[in-house]
């Protein structure tokens, strides 16, 4: 099986947490100003207005040779049109990993074109989309442990859970969320507990960077390409990502409060039983 990457080496992936995330910017900024030259450069051909209906679009194939282009390394992803008619989330995307026996076969990034040509007051979209493309490349952490959790053949379902409980505009108390995470944890050993929640902050914590990135950008076109755009974080809000973040490190800390106090015990016993066998 030929295999693919879905993260940069460690020449490009390495530093801090802030470090990364600056080099995550970066990257995203000279993506951004990329896909604008070419949105420009289209209109000064064609000698239209800014905001010509013929210009409005550009083919997803020239967004993906773009990108390709300013990463530093080759990573195996497409962009697709999505095919869904009616989208569940307004962002109206998705960035969804493949893997086959748990390995690494390609990131799809799916986006609301229309005859695989994206609107142009649709690019904060792409960039939300952009931006969990290189926390994955700069942050090897998240497929790893995607990988680890396809091994133990949890991938599928803890991604279904993670969409029902946390990534979701669902009014659902904290309580009850709580209550569901640790029913799905109830029968998995501590490692396993704490590879499936570090699975769920890490994804939660890339939503968060995804949606300043929106935020970001739909204010650069509004701005400075004159867009008639005002971001709407109304899902956002809704999903309370900043809370279920709180709610997966208290659960953690439980559990690892836990899993001390219970090593604490046995090896109390053991030294009980050891003292014992040497006095006999």
């Amino acid at each position: 099986m030929k295999l693919h990457r879905v993260y940069f080496t460690k020449k490009y992936a390495t530093g801090s947490l802030a470090q990364r995330y600056d080099t995550l910017q970066k990257y995203s900024s000279q993506i951004y100003s990329a896909v604008m030259d070419k949105y420009d450069a289209t209109l000064k051909k064609n000698n239209w207005q800014l905001g010509g209906e013929a210009n409005e679009f550009i083919p997803l194939h020239t967004l993906e040779k773009i990108i390709k282009k300013i990463f530093p390394e080759k990573l195996s992803f497409k962009i697709k049109q999505k095919k869904d008619k009616v989208f569940i989330r307004p962002c109206a995307a998705e960035t969804i990993n493949y893997y086959i026996n748990s390995h690494f076969i390609m990131t799809k990034i799916n986006l609301p074109a229309t005859n695989r040509k994206l609107n142009i007051d649709q690019v904060p979209i792409l960039m939300h989309e952009i931006t969990h493309l290189l926390d994955f490349a700069l942050n090897p952490i998240i497929p790893k442990i995607d990988m680890k959790l396809c091994k133990k053949r949890m991938y599928a379902d803890m991604q279904n859970w993670y969409y029902e409980l946390l990534y979701t505009d669902r009014e659902i108390p904290i309580e009850q969320i709580e209550n569901e995470i640790k029913k799905i944890l109830r029968y998995l050993s501590i490692k396993d507990k704490l590879l499936v929640l570090k699975y769920f902050k890490l994804y939660l914590n890339s939503e968060k960077k995804a949606y300043e990135a929106t935020k970001i950008y739909c204010d650069k076109l509004r701005t400075e390409h004159c867009r008639n755009l005002t971001y709407d974080d109304t899902y956002e809000k809704k999903c309370r990502i900043d809370e279920k973040i709180k709610l997966i490190n208290k659960i953690r800390y439980e559990i690892i409060s836990e899993g001390r106090k219970w090593y604490k015990q046995v090896i109390c016993r053991l030294r009980y039983l050891n003292h014992h066998t040497d006095c006999a």
